[in-house]
């Protein structure tokens, strides 16, 4: 049996306290997930909307977050949340959520872009991949790529010149076996 990882580190700027405190309760779960898990805690209005604010499925909800921050301050730059992962349960969709409610909820103007490796214990075909998202400025949006979101765009290319050719060939064939009046 393998395990599969996704594994990040990446850095958001954090400038005032009331930013600071802002991402420690979203990060923060007011819910004993040990002790209240299963039903209990599904039938619970409050932990399914705590959920959805940020990202998160209830039923899917074990752990939170789904990976690992810390603050730190880099003297010449400032304050910084760093965000990473180093565990089985990391999950870049819940990261992408509370960057994009940060910045919708502080009117920042900037982008915030990650990257992410997803692997494996053991040399399984298709188990090795990654990607990256971006959150746009004021949190408008987050875009997503995966490896294969480019194969599957060379691909689409090549499917459409393949049936513009046919289709050029096939109008040449109905010419050619034309006669002539």
């Amino acid at each position: 049996m393998a395990n599969n990882y996704t594994h990040f580190s990446e850095k958001l700027r954090v400038k005032t306290d009331e930013q600071k405190a802002w991402l420690e309760n979203w990060l923060t779960c007011p819910f004993d997930l040990a002790a209240d898990s299963g039903d209990s805690l599904l039938e619970n209005k409050k932990f399914v909307d705590w959920c959805k604010e940020r990202g998160a499925y209830p039923p899917d909800v074990s752990v939170w977050p789904t990976f690992q921050w810390k603050f730190f301050v880099d003297p010449p730059a400032g304050r910084y949340l760093w965000i990473y992962a180093e565990s089985e349960q990391a999950d870049q969709y819940h990261v992408a959520a509370m960057v994009q409610a940060y910045f919708k909820h502080f009117h920042i103007d900037a982008v915030f872009m990650m990257t992410w490796a997803e692997t494996c214990s053991a040399p399984r075909i298709h188990e090795f991949s990654g990607g990256e998202f971006i959150v746009l400025p004021f949190g408008k949006s987050v875009q997503w790529s995966k490896p294969g979101m480019l194969f599957d765009k060379v691909l689409d290319k090549i499917n459409k010149n393949k049936k513009k050719k046919d289709k050029g060939e096939k109008g040449k064939k109905g010419k050619k076996g034309e006669k002539d009046g």
